[in-house]
């Protein structure tokens, strides 16, 4: 996939090589360790890898030492651009099939899109899911980032492992943050992708997009693989994540 270094959103895919990268630079400044990062996951679909959160999940609907439940993830992990073989441009999405790896190791199968909002300005989806016993959904804000407002963003970028290793750092909403997006004067890695972000409560306030700039030096994991950060931070606000959860609730796709 190619890029270009103009106004077009960076989409943060990556591959799987389980470590933590960036914590020996200067680039961000992390954060402490809480319970609301035990909702964290990784997401894999054939077209790429992200990351997401766990939502909801369904007490009333056990299944197989868990229950069924609700992912936050970014849409563009499920939908990608490529060349047919007449050198045209189609839109490949791949909605079923998806995996979901818990931060207890544990791992969903065959889970599926069930709702989504895509656009210049919007990229949101949410899976449906096995989630296993001992993972709590996050709570969600109910009032929507400001310009100032304190963030905390959780990923896994750089091949960064759920299981141990995610990266969590601060930051707080630059200019243009607006009713639809967060924008934070902070770099992200390939990976970072439908990460959640928080406010000072703990409570989810918002999901990465992805960034727009290649930006400053790369990053390397312990493994030797090098990362272009992207820079600045853009995420979906609260107010359209909000919105899609009502939707699907109305419209009883669960």
């Amino acid at each position: 996939m190619k890029f270009k270094l103009s106004l077009v959103l960076v989409l943060l895919f990556s591959s799987n090589i389980f470590a933590q990268t960036g914590k020996d630079t200067p680039y961000w400044k992390w954060s402490e360790y809480g319970e609301h990062h035990n909702s964290l996951v990784e997401v894999k679909s054939k077209l790429g890898s992200g990351c997401g959160v766990v939502i909801f999940v369904d007490k009333t609907k056990p299944l197989k030492g868990g229950f069924q439940g609700h992912v936050l993830t970014a849409w563009h992990l499920f939908e990608s651009k490529v060349l047919d073989e007449n050198h045209n441009v189609t839109t490949v999405t791949e909605k079923k099939d998806i995996k979901i790896k818990y931060t207890t190791g544990k791992m969903a199968k065959n889970c599926s899109v069930i709702g989504y909002t895509k656009g210049t300005d919007l990229d949101i989806a949410i899976v449906h899911v096995w989630v296993p016993e001992g993972i709590e959904a996050v709570k969600i804000s109910e009032s929507e980032i400001l310009f100032g407002d304190n963030l905390e963003y959780l990923g896994l970028g750089g091949d960064s492992s759920v299981t141990c290793c995610s990266r969590h750092f601060l930051s707080f909403a630059s200019s243009p943050t607006n009713p639809k997006n967060i924008f934070s004067n902070t770099p992200l890695l390939p990976g970072d992708s439908g990460g959640p972000i928080f406010n000072d409560k703990h409570e989810l306030v918002g999901v990465i997009s992805g960034g727009w700039f290649w930006w400053g030096e790369g990053i390397v994991n312990d493994k030797g693989a090098i990362y272009k950060p992207t820079w600045p931070a853009k995420a979906n606000n609260i107010g359209p994540i909000r919105k899609l959860i009502k939707d699907l609730k109305e419209n009883n796709l669960n």
